[in-house]
């Protein structure tokens, strides 16, 4: 069954090949009903098919019309994929064209980290996936065209949305990025500020620990005697603190190891009080 190709216009060639198989199903459809009419009047205790009642031309002209459906849906099914590569292919990239066409290093292996979607510090995650980058010694253009896999959601958007061409290096990248997300950035602490812990009369030595770390952790390039100084100004009188008064600890690392066998003999008391 020939087809007007002209009158299609300019379609798109998945549409117009829909539209033939739909034309070719209704034409399968309307001749097998005929048949189908025509063999009611037969009075038989097991009726053939359409198919077998048909003449032999009707038959070949059906069967004729069914491998072309086959064809042509095996032509649609390759257009339809063919169209989705192109479209996840397909962008307006932000990269200059001597990055986008940069070839990726053999073995190379893709950062395993936490994408990022725009609800935490934007250095931290520069800095993570640059330590990763840099461990495999790649080329700038590479950290470019692999930083947008470890985006998501809000992120990602913010991506895609760069003017294109407009990058052509990870520092430029970088800078845009952390400008963009600089609302989530967390910014470092002063060294005073761990003047303001102090070991509540109830607390135990464990936790008044946990609370010091995790304080000292937002502080930049804290001095290790600082630090030293900062802990034992706010401990609570008792064994421990007379301890650290006696040995004189130079770095945190060692007062922290001496405090082990304190916070052990704690707990242990309080699961005993527990028993009590």
């Amino acid at each position: 069954m020939a087809t007007n190709n002209n009158a299609q216009g300019d379609e798109p060639r998945t549409v117009v090949l829909e539209k033939q198989i739909q034309t070719l199903a209704a034409a399968v459809e309307h001749l097998t009903k005929q048949n189908r009419e025509g063999s009611e009047g037969n009075n038989v205790v097991s009726r053939p098919t359409a198919i077998d009642v048909a003449p032999p031309n009707l038959v070949a002209d059906i069967q004729m019309m069914r491998e072309q459906m086959d064809l042509m849906m095996h032509a649609l099914k390759g257009r339809v994929s063919s169209d989705l590569n192109d479209l996840v292919h397909r962008t307006d990239s932000p990269f200059t064209a001597p990055i986008t066409s940069f070839p990726l290093p053999p073995k190379f292996c893709m950062p395993q980290i936490e994408a990022y979607d725009g609800s935490k510090d934007p250095l931290d995650h520069l800095k993570m996936f640059k330590t990763f980058m840099h461990l495999q010694g790649v080329a700038d253009e590479i950290m470019c065209r692999v930083f947008p896999t470890t985006l998501k959601g809000p992120a990602r958007v913010w991506f895609s949305r760069l003017t294109p061409n407009s990058i052509s290096t990870f520092k430029e990248l970088s800078a845009q990025f952390a400008l963009h997300f600089i609302g989530e950035h967390r910014y470092k602490k002063s060294t005073a500020c761990l003047m303001n812990i102090r070991q509540q009369e109830d607390e135990t030595l464990r936790s008044y620990i946990n609370r010091f770390n995790k304080e000292a952790l937002s502080i930049d390039e804290a001095d290790d005697k600082l630090l030293v100084a900062a802990f034992t100004n706010r401990l609570r009188n008792g064994k421990f603190l007379f301890s650290l008064y006696k040995n004189n600890p130079k770095t945190m690392s060692d007062v922290l190891y001496r405090a082990t066998k304190y916070m052990n003999a704690e707990d242990a008391l309080l699961a005993r009080g527990r028993k009590a």
